[in-house]
C-alpha cells in the first residue's frame, strides 16, 4: 500500500529536520543518508506544487555531499539544481555553493569567474582583468572614504532589496579569495560594493566585505588606524545581529588584525579561538580554517611550544574531518616544527603521518591557487630553524627562496617572522661573505630594517623588539659597539616585557656572543644561562641542549652521573656550580634527553615519572591539576613500577591515597608545603589519611605557569623524616610541567584513536573468555590509576593475586598493558 501525500511529505519533513540536525553537529554523512532519505521520496508533483522545499533539500544535499567528501556527486547536483532555477536569485543560491566549493580547493580564478559572471545577472558589471585607470581610481575613492567616512558607512540602515541582498552575499564570498590572488578585481568589487551601499544600506554580508577591505588597508595600503577602525566598528554591528556566521567571519578578521598590528596576547588568541567557534557553529569551514591557521600561528609567534602543538594536533582532526587539504598541511607543518624544535622527530616517521604528508602534498599539487601560500610558509619555517640551530647560510637560502611568494602571502601571518629570521641570518653570517657580496647583502638588510622599523612603529609590544635586535645586529657588524650593547639591552627588555619569551632567548644569546668575542666570559655566562632558561620555557629543547655542547668553556666539567647502567656524557653547568644545583640540572637535562630519544609516548611518560621520582628521592607521588573548583589526581607516581601511567582522572575526594587537607591546603595558597614529620605537624594532625597511614615527609608544591591549568606536585615518604629539601623548586616544577605535558599529549593521542574509531558502527565485541567479577573490580580499580599495592589493599588481596588477576586480564582483552587495557575495556563498553 503507497503512503498518501501528506505522509510522504511528513516523512521528508521529518527526513529533512533529521539531516539539519545532523548537519548542524558537522555529522554530515549522517546529514546526507537523511537528506538523501527525502531526496527519494521526492516527485515530479512535488517539484511544481513544492518547489522551494525540493529546492532547498537539494541544494543542502549538494552541501552535505561536498562535505562528505563526495564532491563529483556535489557538483553533478548543482549543475541540475542551476536547469531547475527560475530566476536569478536561485541561480545566484547555486553559485554561491558552487563557488564556496572551488574556493574550499584551492581554485580561486574559477570561483572569481564564476562569480563574475553571475554578478552580471544583477547588472553588476566587473571586468575579469580590469584595466590600470579603473582599478587606480576605486582604490583611491575606497581609501578615501574609509579615511573619512567610517562612521558614516556603519551607521546606514538595513538593505531590503533581495537583489543587493544577492550582491553582496556573492561579492562577500569572492572578497577574501580576490583578496589573495587578484587585487585589481577586489578593488573594483569594493567600490562597487561601497557605493551600493551608500545607495540602499548594508546587509550582514556587507560587514565582511568591510572586514576584507579593513585587513586590506591594514596589509597593504598601510593605513593600519583607518583599517583597525573598521574592522572594529564591523565587528560591533556583527555581535548585535543573530547571524553566528557573519560574527565567526569578523572575528576571525578582527583577531587577525589584532594579532599582528594591536598588543599580543591571551586576548587576541581569545579572539581567534572564538571565530574558530562560531565558524564551527555555522559550518564555515572556509573561514573556521582560516582561524584555526591564525591561531596556531599566533601560538606560535606569542607563546611557547607545549600548546602549540596540542592545538595543531586537534585542529588537524577538524581538517581530516572536513577534507580541508590545504589547512591539514598548515598542521601537519606545525607538529613537525615542534617536533624538530623537541627532537620528537619520529612522530612523522609513523605511516599515519606519511599518509598526511602524501595525501597534503598531492592536494597541493591540485590545488595552484594555494602553492604560494604554502611554499611561502614552508620557507619562512625552514629559515626559522635553521637559524634558531646555528646552519645561517642555510637559513639565508631558505628565506631567499621565499621571496618570489611575498606578493601572495601579504595577508598570512608569516611575513614578519620572514624579514625577522632573514635579517639576523645575514648578519650572523655576514662575515663569511665575500666583500663582493657585502653591497647586496648590505641593501636587502637596510630594505627588511627599514620595514621592521615601519611595524614596530604601528605595533611597538609585537615588532619592537625585533627592530631593536637588528638594529643592534647592524650596529655590531659595523664596529659601532657601545651602540650594539645598548641595543641588545633594549630589545632583550621590550622581549621580555611584550612576553615575547623566543625572542627573549635569541637576545639573550646574541647579547652573550657579543661578549664572548670580546673576551668577557663572566658577563657572557649570564647571558647564555638566561638564553638557556628562555629556550627551556619556550619549548626549544633541541636547541637548548646544543648550547649546553657548544659552550664548554664556560663552566668546569663535572663529574658524570649514570642512570639505568648507562652514562650521560659530561655536562657543564651552565646555572651554577653548587651540588644540589648540579644535581638537579643533570635531571633536568635526563628529562630533556628523554624527549630526544623517546618516540613512544607511554614509555617516554614512565620515564619523565621516574626521573621525577629518583630526583626527589619521594617513595611515591601524585601530580594533580585544578579544573575550574575541583582537584584532580591525573598522575600516580610510583618508582620502579613497570606498569604503564593510567590516564584517568581521579577527584581528589575519591582518591584515599594521600594527606587531602595538605593538598587542599597548598591549592588555597598556592604555596609549597613540607612536613619534616607529619605525625606530629599541628596543622595537618587531623587528617584522615595521616592519622590512619602514619607517613613521615610529606611535600606538596604548586606549579603556576600563565596559559596552564595550576598543578599540584604531591610527594611522600613512609619511613625517613626531612626526605625533601626543595632546595630548587623551579627545576621542580620544570620536571612537572614536562610529564604533564607528556601526558596531556598521550592523552590526546588515546582521545584521537578513540575518535576515529567512533566515526564508524563499530559492534561491542564478545569475549570469548569473560572477566570474572575480580577481574572486572581489578579492572576499574587500574582505570583510577592505583597501583598493585592500593588494589590489593582497597579489595584485601595479597599483590601477588593482583598480578594474576592483571595476566588474565590482558590475555583476555588482547593487550599487553594497563592503559591499552583501560582504553579497551572503556572501548567495548565493559567499564565508564
Amino acid at each position: 500500500m503507497q503512503p498518501s501525500k501528506a505522509d510522504r511529505m511528513q516523512r521528508i519533513e521529518r527526513n529533512m529536520a533529521d539531516g539539519r540536525n545532523a548537519k548542524a553537529s558537522s555529522a554530515f554523512e549522517a546529514a546526507t543518508r537523511y537528506y538523501r532519505s527525502a531526496l527519494d521520496r521526492i516527485t515530479a508533483e512535488d517539484w511544481s506544487s513544492t518547489f522551494e522545499l525540493c529546492f532547498e533539500l537539494g541544494l543542502n544535499y549538494a552541501e552535505c555531499l561536498y562535505l562528505s567528501g563526495s564532491s563529483p556527486s556535489s557538483e553533478k547536483l548543482l549543475d541540475q539544481l542551476l536547469l531547475r532555477a527560475r530566476n536569478r536569485l536561485e541561480r545566484a543560491r547555486v553559485h554561491r555553493l558552487q563557488i564556496t566549493l572551488h574556493v574550499n580547493k584551492g581554485k580561486f580564478a574559477e570561483a572569481i569567474t564564476l562569480g563574475l559572471q553571475s554578478l552580471q545577472q544583477f547588472n553588476v558589471r566587473i571586468p575579469r582583468y580590469p584595466g590600470a585607470g579603473a582599478v587606480s581610481k576605486e582604490r583611491a575613492a575606497a581609501k578615501k572614504l574609509a579615511a573619512a567616512d567610517i562612521v558614516r558607512l556603519t551607521a546606514l540602515p538595513h538593505a531590503t532589496n533581495p537583489d543587493v541582498c544577492a550582491i553582496a552575499d556573492m561579492i562577500m564570498l569572492l572578497a577574501y579569495p580576490a583578496l589573495l590572488t587578484d587585487k585589481d578585481v577586489y578593488s573594483v568589487m569594493i567600490g562597487k560594493m561601497l557605493n551600493l551601499s551608500l545607495k540602499h544600506g548594508n546587509t550582514p554580508a556587507s560587514l565582511v566585505i568591510y572586514g576584507t577591505f579593513g585587513l586590506h588597508l591594514c596589509n597593504e595600503l598601510e593605513h593600519y588606524e583607518a583599517g583597525l577602525r573598521l574592522l572594529k566598528a564591523a565587528y560591533a554591528l556583527s555581535e548585535t545581529a543573530s547571524h553566528p556566521a557573519i560574527q565567526g567571519k569578523l572575528a576571525y578578521m578582527l583577531g587577525k588584525a589584532l594579532c599582528q598590528w594591536e598588543m599580543s596576547g591571551e586576548a587576541n588568541s581569545a579572539m581567534l579561538l572564538h571565530a574558530v567557534r562560531q565558524c564551527l557553529e555555522a559550518g564555515d569551514f572556509v573561514y573556521a580554517g582560516m582561524a584555526m591557521t591564525d591561531h596556531a600561528n599566533a601560538v606560535y609567534v606569542h607563546g611557547t611550544l607545549e600548546p602549540l602543538y596540542r592545538l595543531a594536533q586537534s585542529y588537524l582532526l577538524t581538517m581530516l574531518e572536513t577534507k580541508n587539504s590545504f589547512r591539514l598541511m598548515a598542521f601537519c607543518n606545525y607538529m613537525q616544527l615542534v617536533s624538530d624544535y623537541q627532537g620528537l622527530t619520529n612522530d612523522f616517521a609513523s605511516p599515519a603521518m606519511e599518509r598526511l604528508n602524501k595525501h597534503s602534498m598531492r592536494s597541493m599539487i591540485k590545488g595552484k591557487e594555494y602553492r604560494p601560500i604554502q611554499f611561502f610558509r614552508n620557507y619562512t619555517y625552514r629559515s626559522q630553524i635553521h637559524y634558531i640551530l646555528g646552519n645561517y647560510r642555510e637559513a639565508i637560502m631558505a628565506a631567499e627562496a621565499a621571496l618570489p611568494y611575498i606578493p601572495r602571502a601579504r595577508l598570512v601571518p608569516h611575513l614578519q617572522e620572514h624579514h625577522f629570521f632573514y635579517a639576523l641570518s645575514l648578519c650572523a653570517a655576514w662575515d663569511t661573505f665575500a666583500d663582493s657580496e657585502k653591497p647586496a647583502r648590505r641593501a636587502s638588510l637596510k630594505q627588511l630594517h627599514g620595514q621592521m622599523k615601519q611595524w614596530s612603529a604601528v605595533s611597538p609590544a609585537n615588532y619592537l623588539h625585533k627592530h631593536e635586535l637588528i638594529s643592534a645586529e647592524l650596529a655590531r657588524i659595523a664596529g659601532r659597539e657601545s651602540e650594539a650593547i645598548g641595543l641588545y639591552h633594549k630589545s632583550l627588555l621590550s622581549a621580555r616585557e611584550a612576553g615575547h619569551v623566543q625572542c627573549e632567548a635569541i637576545a639573550s644569546e646574541l647579547f652573550a656572543k657579543f661578549y664572548l668575542s670580546k673576551g668577557i666570559e663572566k658577563v657572557a655566562r649570564v647571558y647564555l644561562t638566561d638564553a638557556y632558561e628562555s629556550y627551556m620555557e619556550w619549548g626549544a629543547i633541541v636547541k637548548a641542549r646544543s648550547m649546553l655542547d657548544r659552550y664548554p668553556g664556560l663552566a668546569p666539567k663535572e663529574s658524570t652521573v649514570t642512570d639505568r647502567g648507562g652514562t650521560e656524557p659530561e655536562l657543564p653547568s651552565l646555572l651554577s656550580s653548587h651540588a644540589s644545583d648540579e644535581r638537579n640540572l643533570t635531571s633536568v637535562l635526563k628529562a630533556a634527553q628523554s624527549f630526544l630519544e623517546e618516540a613512544d609516548l607511554e614509555q617516554l611518560l614512565s620515564k619523565l615519572i621516574h626521573i621525577l621520582i629518583e630526583n626527589t628521592g619521594a617513595e611515591k607521588g601524585c601530580l594533580l591539576v585544578e579544573r575550574g573548583e575541583q582537584l584532580l589526581v591525573e598522575i600516580v607516581m610510583l618508582p620502579d613500577n613497570g606498569n604503564a601511567p593510567s590516564l584517568e582522572s581521579v577527584p581528589l575526594e575519591q582518591y584515599p591515597h594521600l594527606a587531602g587537607d595538605v593538598v587542599r591546603y597548598s591549592a588555597s595558597f598556592l604555596t609549597a608545603v613540607k612536613l619534616d614529620n607529619a605525625g606530629i605537624d599541628e596543622r595537618f594532625r587531623e587528617d584522615r589519611y595521616i592519622r590512619d597511614q602514619r607517613p613521615k615527609s610529606i611535600a606538596c608544591l604548586p606549579v603556576t605557569k600563565p596559559g596552564h591549568p595550576n598543578l599540584l606536585l604531591y610527594l611522600e615518604h613512609s619511613t625517613a623524616t626531612h626526605a625533601f629539601a626543595l632546595n630548587r623548586e623551579d627545576v621542580l616544577q620544570l620536571l612537572a610541567l614536562q610529564t604533564y605535558y607528556v601526558r596531556t599529549m598521550l592523552q590526546s593521542v588515546e582521545k584521537t584513536v578513540v575518535s576515529a574509531q567512533a566515526a564508524g558502527v563499530t559492534p561491542t565485541p564478545v569475549l570469548v573468555d569473560p572477566l570474572t567479577a575480580r577481574e572486572l573490580e581489578v579492572l576499574k580499580l587500574m582505570a583510577k590509576g592505583l597501583s598493585n599495592q592500593e588494589i590489593g589493599e582497597q579489595i584485601d588481596i595479597v599483590v601477588g593475586t593482583v598480578k594474576n588477576h592483571i595476566k588474565n586480564i590482558f590475555g583476555k582483552l588482547g593487550v599487553s598493558k594497563r592503559m591499552k587495557a583501560v582504553a579497551q575495556a572503556k572501548e567495548w563498553k565493559l567499564i565508564h
